[in-house]
């Protein structure tokens, strides 16, 4: 990631704003999320906005408004999406399958969610801006740490020296 380009937009409002942009819905688990945005609408004052078919900017723009970002529920990792929305400083809600869990690093800023509790984790976010802001700043400092262009550069410059 270009962290010069994705600079940090920490979350800071009172209503927040939930994105989810799936590339592929159905791979995404996107009926999943809209099925818990729906059970928490009448109880909790956010905005949702799904977001598909905007170009990358238009994306990264969505992205910097947000306060909690929702990766996806079926694949079991996350992605690029995921690591945009960590390097804005954005909290990130994914599915991590369990058997992967212990190849990321230990401080792992992603919450981890599945279909069955995704509303569940979505009303602990929604209730809880201090949180919010807390994995915004921890997911920022991930993506400096394992992410960032110019540092993963220079740890494969000092492998080829070692080769």
């Amino acid at each position: 990631m270009d962290l010069e380009e994705l600079r940090a937009h920490y979350p800071n409002k009172k209503k927040p704003i939930i994105v989810h942009s799936p590339t592929r819905m159905n791979v995404k688990g996107t009926i999943y999320i809209e099925e818990a945005i729906k059970s928490l609408v009448s109880k909790y004052d956010f905005q949702y906005i799904h977001i598909t078919g905007f170009n990358h900017d238009e994306l990264v723009e969505n992205l910097c408004q947000a306060d909690i970002v929702i990766d996806q529920m079926l694949i079991g990792s996350y992605g690029i999406l995921a690591i945009e929305a960590m390097a804005l400083g954005k909290p990130v809600i994914s599915y991590i399958r369990e058997d992967l869990i212990d190849k990321y690093p230990e401080n792992l800023p992603i919450v981890v969610a599945n279909r069955d509790n995704i509303a569940e984790v979505l009303k602990t976010l929604l209730e809880n801006g201090n949180l919010r802001t807390k994995l915004g700043h921890k997911s920022r400092e991930h993506v400096e740490m394992y992410h960032d262009k110019i540092k993963i550069a220079k740890d494969l410059v000092r492998l080829y020296e070692i080769i």
